[in-house]
């Protein structure tokens, strides 16, 4: 039968040891301070548990998330236990995947390779936006191409002349094009008589006479 050999000391601090040389060496590498403030960090710790509501919450998200996981206690802000306890183990499995160099991430090495291929293919950050440089899947010869038509623009006639707007009909007497005024008195004595700028239709004969 294994006998069990106690160590204490004044500060509070004990042990169980299998023999009498581990518990002296135990002892000898006991530090009153450093289990002073253990005691004290684990008093603040209870003090402040004692503190939160674990009063179960319900979820926010559709019912989405259950009670006991790590997604509740995170995304949910819930504080039950079976929550606070999810969350204690998922802590320990990290800290332990941490200490044998495992993690979380995966390699990110193929996704950077594909996102440079993107980019050199044009892709930029903003989706569909037009590549810099314009590198055609199936170039054609330069001899082989058609060129496209070009739209021409219709020559501009020039300045108009300064003063009112012409016709666009020169006159008989003096040679210059001719004022609307000046076309449609002209027009207005050709059509016979009438009202001054009234086209009349119909037969002369029934016309009011001018005065």
């Amino acid at each position: 039968m294994t006998q069990i050999v106690r160590a204490g000391c004044p500060c509070s601090w004990h042990g169980q040891y299998a023999s009498q040389a581990l518990a002296d060496a135990a002892l000898r590498r006991h530090s009153c301070e450093r289990w002073q403030a253990k005691a004290d960090a684990a008093r603040r710790r209870r003090t402040s548990s004692s503190a939160v509501d674990r009063t179960p919450k319900t979820c926010a998200h559709d019912g989405a998330h259950t009670h006991g996981t790590y997604a509740m206690y995170q995304l949910d802000n819930c504080r039950c236990q079976p929550c606070a306890q999810a969350r204690s183990a998922y802590n320990r499995v990290r800290a332990i995947d941490q200490a044998n160099g495992r993690t979380a991430y995966v390699d990110a090495r193929p996704a950077v390779t594909h996102v440079r291929r993107l980019m050199a293919a044009g892709l930029g950050w903003k989706r569909g936006r037009r590549p810099r440089r314009r590198v055609p899947l199936d170039p054609v010869p330069a001899a082989v191409r058609t060129p496209r038509p070009r739209r021409r623009r219709a020559a501009h006639p020039g300045p108009r002349p300064h003063g009112p707007r012409t016709a666009g009909r020169a006159d008989a007497t003096t040679g210059r094009p001719g004022t609307r005024g000046e076309h449609r008195r002209d027009r207005d004595k050709a059509q016979g008589p009438g009202v001054a700028g009234v086209r009349m239709v119909g037969r002369p004969d029934r016309c009011p006479s001018r005065s």
